[in-house]
């Protein structure tokens, strides 16, 4: 049991990303009564972390000054208490309008409290509902036909054969492109965010691989509909209600934006914005295989699934996909020098936005960023150095806390 008698705030010193802005980390640590070692560590580590990688990591010496760059927080958990966390200021966009050409990027002094967009993300949120929905409906199963959850104005000959299992694993086969760059006509999802009925544009396409993986963010804009003509309430009323009001995640913790064009729907695909501490409560969640303290929000079968490698994928640089969750397995050496190897899963944004869940260490590590569509940084997750920093940032807490050392697959081309 911790309980938490003070709180310890530290002041470090940041490389300067723009200029004008004078950044400093503000670290708390829970502490216990006899704190832990780990804890010890861990704060240790984490300080000089962000303190030190404005140039060269020594291990990694081809990668420079992009490890930590705007990250805007990080919060990491055990067993379900927080060991340590850290916010502060950074330059910001709001994901409010279809073509990120036109993002405003603003200054926010972020904190434990302050609602993040967190992206992508929000996909594995809507997993997770999907999955209370199921709980709450149980006639509705992983086998149910997609045509008949969704409205008869959607009801389209072509999908026909897909279940509502192949959506939440972009197994639909939609013929789809979010790889483009993010202006109209070159990016589905920001022509679906544009569009005056966002899901008849994602249904309406055409299926060029049958039950084939694709990564699709129309999926889960049709997973909210589903979600709506189901319940008949709003998604975003319905997720607070049935999932993070539970948590004891406070309404002014989260927000969800909606289509532009008024399309009466929140944006599931990447529009939730969250707290650290709210993104870390959702993550225990999946740890605890869908339970949160005694009561079950989430069935465990359901979450397996949720968890699951239900197709291999090379995108981004992972090695499967669940029900819109990525999975990766890396490769550490312990104390005695014996080869480990882990199964993570990211709950992955762009920009840097992260919940990574490692369920065999009953460990949850939260970052929130401001690196968006840098090619280097856009899913700082893969062992592929290239995509950057939060690979370090969860190996190097498994190296204090667990002892584990990370052996990186370095990529062919630097």
């Amino acid at each position: 049991m911790m309980l938490l008698i003070g709180a310890r705030f530290i002041s470090i010193n940041q490389p300067a990303i723009f200029n004008s802005i004078d950044r400093s980390f503000s670290m708390r640590k829970t502490i216990a009564v006899n704190p832990s070692s780990e804890q010890s560590r861990l704060q240790g580590v984490l300080s000089d972390t962000f303190s030190k990688h404005a140039g060269v990591n020594p291990n990694f010496p081809h990668v420079t000054k992009y490890l930590y760059e705007n990250i805007h927080g990080f919060m990491v958990s055990k067993d379900g208490h927080v060991l340590a966390e850290g916010s502060h200021e950074g330059m910001n966009k709001n994901n409010t309008t279809p073509s990120e050409t036109y993002l405003k990027e603003d200054l926010v002094l972020f904190n434990s409290s302050t609602p993040h967009s967190v992206r992508s993300v929000s996909k594995t949120i809507t997993a997770m509902l999907i999955g209370v929905m199921l709980k709450k409906y149980p006639t509705i199963t992983l086998e149910s036909s997609l045509n008949t959850l969704l409205p008869e104005k959607y009801r389209l000959p072509h999908n026909e054969t897909l279940t509502l299992k192949d959506v939440l694993s972009m197994k639909t086969g939609w013929k789809w492109n979010e790889m483009g760059p993010y202006i109209r006509g070159e990016n589905d999802e920001v022509d679906m965010n544009a569009a005056l009925d966002p899901i008849e544009y994602v249904l309406s396409r055409p299926r060029i691989e049958k039950q084939g993986h694709v990564y699709c963010g129309g999926t889960t804009a049709v997973l909210a509909t589903i979600i709506k003509y189901v319940t008949s309430q709003d998604p975003a009323a319905f997720l607070y209600e049935h999932l993070l009001k539970p948590l004891g995640i406070e309404e002014s913790s989260q927000q969800c934006n909606r289509y532009l064009t008024g399309y009466d729907l929140p944006n599931f695909a990447s529009g939730m914005q969250l707290t650290l501490l709210a993104m870390d409560k959702l993550g225990v969640v999946l740890l605890n295989k869908g339970k949160w303290g005694e009561t079950e929000r989430i069935s465990p079968d359901y979450v397996a699934q949720l968890l699951s490698e239900q197709v291999k994928t090379s995108t981004f640089g992972f090695s499967g996909y669940g029900f819109q969750t990525w999975i990766d397995h890396q490769l550490f050496l312990d104390a005695t020098g014996k080869e480990k190897t882990l199964t993570i899963f990211h709950a992955s944004g762009n920009g840097g936005q992260k919940i990574m869940m490692i369920p065999e260490l009953n460990i949850c590590c939260t970052v929130i960023a401001g690196n968006y569509n840098l090619p280097n940084r856009m899913f700082p997750c893969s062992p592929d150095i290239k995509k950057g920093s939060a690979t370090f940032f969860y190996t190097e807490v498994l190296r204090e806390v667990c002892g584990l050392r990370y052996i990186p697959k370095l990529p062919s081309k630097l």
